[in-house]
């Protein structure tokens, strides 16, 4: 798996493997609008996991998932 400087570089390179829909967390599911679809836990799977920590500030940080369903 590659490692990436941002997560701006890490969502692009996942959008060209054919990563297309962002999906937002919620308590029990996750979200795409756009298509109106809500997945379960056991209704998808995690490809990979992209950390990325604030220099700055340990409290500015994100974690990407790309998952397939």
């Amino acid at each position: 798996m590659k490692t990436f400087d941002t997560l701006s570089q890490a969502i692009n390179a996942l959008k060209t493997r054919g990563y297309t829909n962002d999906f937002n967390l919620h308590p029990e599911w996750i979200e795409c609008q756009p298509l109106n679809q809500k997945l379960r836990p056991e209704e998808f799977h995690v490809d990979e996991v992209h950390r990325f920590e604030g220099m700055t500030n340990p409290d500015d940080s994100s974690v990407l998932y790309a998952i397939a369903s």
